[in-house]
């Protein structure tokens, strides 16, 4: 076999490892989904690591809001993952290697991804939550202030009747005082204990019989 046949060989395998699948293969689909490709599990090592982490994120974002934002990077570990498994399969063990520890990257990446998706629906539940206690902490002060406010009204009312009342009192002493005492200038009744004045003589001396 001449060199440029060997040369040529050597591209063609470049060409078909680059594209995701062995000689003789096709991909089974691009980055742009994660579905896992049928290949055999991957040896001990980086392909092995970044496929059990990737089963983990798939398991956790299966269905939820969270899936699309790590949905890139999970197809980005299963392309690389097929990558290596056509690099192993074509004998190119260097390469296999180095697409395998590219899958572990874009698997922690997407693991970082969701770390964070979590971390902000944590922080998002937490500010609710303390605004929501805001508003009831308001609304409590709110009421405190009302009922002071009545407080104060009822309190001021209270003191109008007991000023009410004492008046009533006292000018209900001053007009009994008023009865007991009678009409001014009335001397003719006199105080009780008091001996009767003597009547007057009548003018001209009195006359013996």
């Amino acid at each position: 076999m001449s060199r440029d046949t060997l040369r040529f060989a050597a591209f063609g395998a470049c060409v078909l490892i680059g594209l995701g699948a062995a000689p003789g293969t096709a991909r089974a689909h691009g980055p742009g989904a994660y579905a896992q490709a049928k290949t055999p599990p991957s040896p001990p090592g980086d392909g092995a690591k970044a496929e059990e982490l990737l089963g983990t994120i798939e398991t956790q974002v299966k269905g939820t809001d969270r899936e699309p934002i790590v949905r890139e990077a999970l197809a980005s570990a299963r392309h690389a993952l097929e990558r290596a498994h056509g690099a192993r399969t074509s004998g190119d063990e260097p390469h296999a290697a180095l697409l395998a520890s590219l899958a572990l990257d874009w698997a922690r990446t997407a693991n970082a991804l969701l770390t964070a998706a979590n971390v902000e629906r944590s922080a998002d539940a937490a500010a609710k939550e303390a605004e929501q206690a805001a508003t009831k902490v308001e609304r409590a002060r709110a009421l405190l202030a009302e009922s002071q406010a009545q407080r104060g009204v009822v309190a001021a009312e209270l003191a109008r009747l007991e000023a009410e009342a004492q008046r009533r009192k006292e000018s209900a002493a001053a007009s009994e005082g008023a009865r007991l005492r009678g009409p001014k200038g009335d001397s003719t009744k006199p105080a009780p204990g008091a001996k009767p004045a003597p009547a007057p003589e009548p003018k001209g001396g009195s006359k013996k019989p």
